[in-house]
């Protein structure tokens, strides 16, 4: 998110100065969709990090990160939260505001990229430990919402591919094939573990400190799931267009490090070819909305997972 300075909402200049202290500056971060990400460095030189968001119950990206946090995951500490109807969603909460900066910006040599990806395997492998009583998008409790992994992963694969059939972007044939491909791996998939996953992670979620080559800090924990460790990696990186290099730089590297530490349940090929199926579609019904120019690129893509699959 890029910092810009202007358009501060009065309702967070007045939590600030009321729960945490006068404020000496305010930026605003660029955000998608109806959330505000507002920080703030206080008179004695503090920064904390406000966000409210009617994307998602920020209540609950609080709590997941705190949960990860229990777990000795490296996520913000969250100072404080509460309601305010004049924002997104009518909730927010605040953060410290983590040293160093984005993995994306950092500028490193491929070793040093793959020693950053043997750290954050490891870190992965702690979130991993984490249980979830039940699948998909979490409750305030920590729970999933929905009973099993087939039926969460169906919802959005249903979600999508009708998105894109009704703007001619996908046949019905696609739609019927997705359909008998993941009715045919529910019964693989509902014997997957379900654990707390942050399901959006890519390398402008992560902070490092470049000279040390470590993470500062793991942040934007709204998309966060109880679901299978594998579906993590297809996720990784991932959120781009079909031709983005990411996921075959960091993918692979991360994956081999990962394994060595918390090997994963089985070999599962068809199911991970799924799960980059799934993300594909997630991309191109998001490129509905924000980027027109990626959704034939992801479409291809997205029939070919299919037709190896099939």
């Amino acid at each position: 998110m890029d910092k810009v300075t202007t358009d501060i909402p009065d309702t967070i200049r007045s939590i600030v100065e009321q729960r945490f202290g006068e404020p000496r500056r305010l930026h605003r971060f660029e955000t998608w969709g109806p959330t505000v990400v507002v920080g703030a460095t206080l008179a004695d030189d503090r920064k904390i990090v406000l966000k409210a968001s009617a994307a998602q119950d920020v209540r609950i990206e609080a709590h997941t990160a705190t949960m990860a946090a229990n777990a000795g995951f490296p996520t913000p500490v969250i100072l404080g939260q509460g309601d305010d109807p004049c924002l997104p969603g009518g909730h927010w909460f605040a953060m410290e505001h983590l040293p160093g900066i984005w993995w994306h910006d950092a500028d490193w040599n491929r070793h040093q990229h793959l020693t950053m990806l043997s750290k954050l395997a490891r870190h992965l492998a702690t979130l991993h430990t984490v249980r979830i009583d039940g699948y998909g998008p979490l409750t305030i409790d920590g729970d999933g919402t929905f009973p099993t992994w087939s039926s969460w992963l169906r919802s959005g694969f249903e979600r999508a591919a009708c998105t894109l059939n009704a703007a001619g972007a996908v046949p019905g044939a696609f739609v019927e094939a997705l359909h008998k491909a993941v009715t045919e791996l529910s019964p693989e998939l509902d014997r997957r573990p379900s654990v707390l996953l942050h399901a959006d992670l890519g390398d402008m979620e992560i902070y490092v400190d470049p000279v040390a080559v470590s993470i500062t800090g793991i942040v934007d924990w709204g998309s966060s799931i109880g679901g299978d460790p594998l579906y993590e990696f297809a996720r990784f990186v991932a959120g781009g267009p079909a031709d983005d290099p990411r996921p075959g730089l960091y993918r692979h590297p991360l994956r081999e490090q990962y394994d060595r530490i918390s090997p994963p349940s089985g070999h599962a090929p068809a199911i991970e070819m799924l799960y980059d199926l799934h993300n594909t579609l997630l991309n191109a019904e998001w490129a509905m909305r924000e980027a027109p120019d990626w959704i034939g690129p992801l479409v291809i893509t997205a029939q070919r997972h299919l037709d190896e699959l099939g």
